[in-house]
């Protein structure tokens, strides 16, 4: 192949930058904090938006939620919930809020209320290098009859049962196998969730698995509320309202997400 491609970070996909030193420390509790309290809750395995280090929480989600809360004037507790339980978690008043991007209609439909949006994410074909050719479109992806990856329960997985009917599907319980069964040609494509493609765009020792820029979806990463906390949410948009304005929800992603791209021979 006369080019070779390394991505090294995409803005459109706010790639991730690793080191977490940029993320303080959250306090979870503070019993003389005489301020309301904003509990946030978060999924450990949400990595890189959230993820533990050195027994301590850190990640984008982190920063966010710290930003948020002095934003509010609230003390801020997070609370670690398994990703499953995280919507019984919101709903059942065990927490007040939590970063997602599900469907603005899934989140009605669970008697929730999404903020204004914080910015875009979706899901990603991941090819190697030999095949970038194969898959130059987003058709040639669709109605391929390739052989195809996704991680079991994945919005990545719904994608591909809903949008590539003719692929031979093949499942896997992480999309480190998944990636690790492209590189040794096992499959022949692997739809990623954005987090996860982020860390592999991150490595820049990664020479042999492409992220294709095109998403095959794309969603909005909201926060959400019971639909009841009104008050609540008129304060999150009008905090994420400023963000954008000021410029400083930028900032943020890029503290973590550096963004450049290069094209190299």
């Amino acid at each position: 192949m006369a080019n070779r491609w390394r991505w090294l970070l995409i803005l459109g996909m706010l790639t991730l930058g690793i080191r977490a030193e940029h993320s303080e420390d959250i306090i979870i509790d503070d019993p003389e904090d005489p301020r309301p309290m904003l509990r946030v809750g978060v999924s450990q395995t949400a990595t890189p938006l959230v993820f533990v280090e050195d027994g301590v929480l850190r990640g984008l989600e982190m920063d966010l939620a710290r930003e948020l809360s002095q934003a509010l004037d609230v003390e801020l507790r997070v609370l670690p919930v398994p990703e499953p339980r995280l919507i019984e978690a919101l709903r059942g008043g065990r927490i007040d809020l939590l970063l997602t991007q599900k469907e603005i209609s899934t989140l009605h439909r669970q008697r929730l209320s999404a903020s204004m949006p914080l910015f875009a994410v979706g899901q990603y074909a991941v090819v190697h290098q030999r095949n970038l050719t194969r898959f130059a479109r987003l058709l040639d992806i669709l109605i391929s009859t390739a052989r195809v990856g996704y991680q079991h329960t994945s919005t990545g997985a719904r994608l591909v049962h809903r949008l590539m009917p003719q692929a031979i599907r093949v499942p896997f319980d992480t999309t480190a196998a998944g990636f690790d069964a492209l590189r040794a040609q096992e499959i022949d494509l692997f739809v990623a969730d954005a987090p996860d493609t982020w860390q592999l765009l991150a490595n820049l020792e990664e020479q042999e698995l492409v992220v294709l820029l095109e998403p095959l979806h794309r969603e909005q990463l909201v926060w959400a509320v019971r639909e009841q906390d009104v008050d609540l949410l008129e304060q999150i948009d009008a905090v994420i309202t400023e963000w954008h304005a000021t410029g400083r929800l930028s900032w943020l992603l890029k503290r973590w997400f550096p963004v450049t791209a290069s094209l190299s021979d």
